[in-house]
């Protein structure tokens, strides 16, 4: 799954973001989800939540969520964090696969 834009700042972006993960999750069974940051310049606290909420929902069915594809401030992010410790991340999607 891709992000269209290049911030995910805004409350309501994020709250139809994270609808349809989810339903992507569920409705089509899936148990593996890449999301790739590629246009992703900007994240809020509030975005890197749902990333942790949706990780913790795969984790309860033995799923796998992916991080791929982010550029160095958002991955500084991570590492300073020690989040890049709790997701899996790669630096492509070819990777990631």
């Amino acid at each position: 799954m891709n992000f269209i834009g290049k911030k995910l700042l805004d409350e309501k972006n994020i709250q139809i973001i994270d609808e349809q993960i989810f339903s992507t999750v569920y409705g089509l069974d899936r148990k593996k989800i890449i999301l790739s940051f590629d246009n992703i310049e900007v994240l809020s606290s509030q975005a890197v939540s749902k990333l942790i909420n949706l990780k913790k929902k795969l984790d309860s069915v033995k799923g796998l969520l992916v991080l791929c594809n982010m550029n160095s401030h958002i991955y500084e992010f991570f590492e300073r964090t020690f989040l890049n410790q709790y997701f899996k991340i790669f630096k492509t999607e070819e990777e990631a696969l």
